[in-house]
């Protein structure tokens, strides 16, 4: 088992906290050079000066360090918002595929033999599309298209294109 495993953790937010450790550790040793700068002789004064300076240096960074980590959550945060955008637009163009499929396979003339004539029904989330009717015989084939609006057409359809509609309504394809 790894660490990611145990431990979750979002990269930025890592980098965040590192550099505030980074930053408290820092603060410690400020504060912990200048007890030691009020304990020390003045002939030391000079080198406890050299490391407060080089502290405040490290903290600069450190707060550098969020900065551009903050920038960088800010742009994720941006992006993240386009890419919900971009999504519901697709989800609002998916809603209108053709994705729900009802066939029916039949035998329209006994002479013909074999289930050679189907009803296709193709519709979209909210049961509107079209329904592909074909009768085959043994000297020719028909097909006829009509228009679904919510389930029902306007044209009168036959059995089988009825049933094709309801397979796609209830999704058994």
């Amino acid at each position: 088992m790894n660490l990611n495993q145990l431990l979750p953790l979002d990269p930025t937010l890592a980098a965040v906290g590192l550099a505030g450790l980074s930053l408290l550790f820092s603060l410690i040793a400020m504060i912990w050079a200048r007890r030691r700068l009020r304990q020390q002789p003045a002939s030391e004064d000079a080198s406890l000066i050299r490391q407060v300076e080089r502290n405040r240096q490290a903290i600069d960074r450190a707060l550098q360090d969020i900065h551009r980590c903050q920038e960088g959550i800010d742009s994720c945060r941006r992006e993240i918002a386009e890419d919900r955008s971009q999504l519901a637009a697709l989800a609002k163009k998916l809603e209108k595929s053709l994705k729900r499929v009802g066939l029916v396979r039949f035998n329209a003339f006994p002479e013909a033999g074999g289930a050679l004539s189907f009803a296709l029904a193709l519709l979209d989330d909210h049961g509107s599309g079209v329904v592909i009717l074909t009768l085959h015989n043994r000297d020719d084939c028909r097909t006829f298209i009509r228009q679904v609006r919510h389930g029902n057409s306007e044209q009168r359809l036959t059995a089988e294109e009825k049933q094709a509609i309801e397979e796609a309504l209830a999704g058994n394809h």
